[in-house]
């Protein structure tokens, strides 16, 4: 009987510390886990930091872009009233060339040869008036033309850069959405690790007091 209880002990003795082996690799397991969700948690931090910078970034396009804007419109609406001056002025010098011209014929006829200097004088320098502000109107629309091709040239660029802007937070998405789903994964997982470590701990002592007890019996 004695050795058959010697047996019993020691197998009872086994079968504890199996439970309390697997308690120790089932912690061990949990701290592993535990390592993979530290990394998983960097990695979420680094995506994070990432993404602030892609919105300062963009932030300062977009005040550059509106500060831009603003002084496009504003050389745009400046060449256009100028052009619409030099039409008004020289519709008027327009005006005063054909009067002129008609008062040259008057005084021709009228043989008025003071009149007829004095008008000829005042035509040519109307055609001079005329022929400058027809340069300016033009010199005027080359400005505003090339002010147009310049923001086009602009808008392009910040599209391109707001499209690179847009596939970097595409692929931060993407990572945030696969690390998410890893954090969720490797938390389950350490959850279930966890109680099976507790469940396998507990047993484990649980068989121990029970061979204590047996000893202190025998």
């Amino acid at each position: 009987m004695k050795i058959i209880s010697i047996i019993g002990v020691v197998a009872i003795l086994a079968v504890a510390c199996f439970f309390l082996f697997r308690g120790c690799q089932q912690s061990k397991a949990v701290q592993s886990i535990q390592d993979s969700l530290n990394v998983e948690r960097a990695l979420n931090d680094t995506i994070k930091i990432e993404k602030a910078v892609i919105a300062k970034a963009n932030d300062s396009i977009m005040v550059k872009s509106h500060s831009d804007s603003a002084k496009f419109v504003s050389k745009i609406d400046s060449l256009s009233k100028v052009v619409a001056t030099l039409r008004g002025q020289f519709k008027v010098t327009k005006d005063s060339i054909g009067t002129l011209y008609s008062n040259l014929k008057t005084y021709y006829l009228g043989h008025d040869t003071v009149a007829l200097y004095r008008t000829y004088s005042e035509l040519q320098t109307q055609l001079t008036d005329a022929n400058n502000m027809l340069f300016a109107i033009q010199l005027a629309r080359d400005s505003s033309d090339n002010a147009r091709d310049t923001e086009i040239v602009r808008l392009n660029g910040l599209i391109k850069t707001l499209e690179a802007q847009i596939s970097e937070l595409q692929a931060l998405l993407v990572s945030c959405t696969a690390n998410a789903s890893n954090l969720a994964k490797t938390g389950d997982l350490a959850i279930k690790k966890a109680k099976a470590s507790g469940l396998f701990a507990k047993i484990g002592m649980g068989i121990a007091a029970l061979i204590a007890v047996l000893l202190l019996i025998k």
